[in-house]
This record gives C-alpha cells, structure tokens and sequence, in this order.
C-alpha cells in the first residue's frame, strides 16, 4: 500500500504570520494537531498543539502577538507518495515524528500521513501498533 492510498488529502495551512491564538482555534475548528505553515509549493514549516503549549504557552508567549513563525518547526519530514507505507513507518519510527508531509513528483505537498492514517486506513494493527510503540519511546 502507498501513501497516496491513505494520506490526508485535506490540507489546512496558515501562513508564518499567523496568530498562535488563530492557530489554536483553526486547530480546534478542523479537529487537528498539526498544520504546516506556508503552502504546498512553499512548506516552511509545521506546528503541532505540542509546540503551542511548549514553545509558546510555557515561555509566556501572548498568543495575540506571537506567530507561527516564532514557533514552527523548520525540520520538515516529507516522503513520496508512492513510498509504501512500511517504509513510512520505519521513516516516522526512525525520527520519532507522528506526522509527515507527503509531496508528489513534482516535490509539491499533496497530503499528510498521521500515525492515525497508518493505523485506521491500512487496517494492519502489527504496523501502526510497532510504529506508535516506537516513535512513543524516549529511546
């Protein structure tokens, strides 16, 4: 099975300038954890609720002022989409990552893998449970 097969297709993006506060709310608005900042030709980084807490709200950042940029990851993860989705999971244990962009031929982003994905769409219980054991670990 390919990414293609069970990527999210449905990507949410903010640009850099975007408020943590109306980062947090299109987060809660499309049920997510996770947006990339800039736009499938331009990625220039993601934030995950994570970062909100611990890059922003820990470091007493006003969510009105502060930006996506201030505390966006720039270490972007992308994979093929015609990368199997066993390799994908080696990839995300390797980098302990629960998230990755997916790009297309011509290296625009065209969706998102989620540790989720892997383990509601490919219906291989051995795969996603391997996987979330091992990115999970502290190792």
């Amino acid at each position: 099975m390919k990414l293609q097969d069970i990527m999210t297709r449905d990507i949410q993006w903010i640009g850099p300038e975007t408020s943590i506060h109306e980062t947090a709310q299109l987060m809660q608005s499309h049920d997510v954890g996770f947006l990339p900042v800039g736009d499938a030709n331009n990625p220039l980084g993601v934030i995950t609720d994570r970062d909100i807490v611990v890059r922003a709200i820990a470091e007493d950042m006003d969510p009105e002022s502060a930006k996506a940029q201030d505390i966006m990851s720039t270490d972007l993860l992308t994979l093929p989409q015609d990368c199997t989705v066993e390799e994908a999971a080696q990839v995300m244990e390797d980098r302990q990552v629960r998230r990755l962009l997916v790009e297309d031929a011509k290296h625009q982003i065209v969706g998102v893998l989620s540790l989720g994905d892997l383990a509601f769409r490919t219906h291989d219980q051995r795969l996603s449970g391997e996987a979330l054991e091992r990115v999970s670990s502290h190792v």
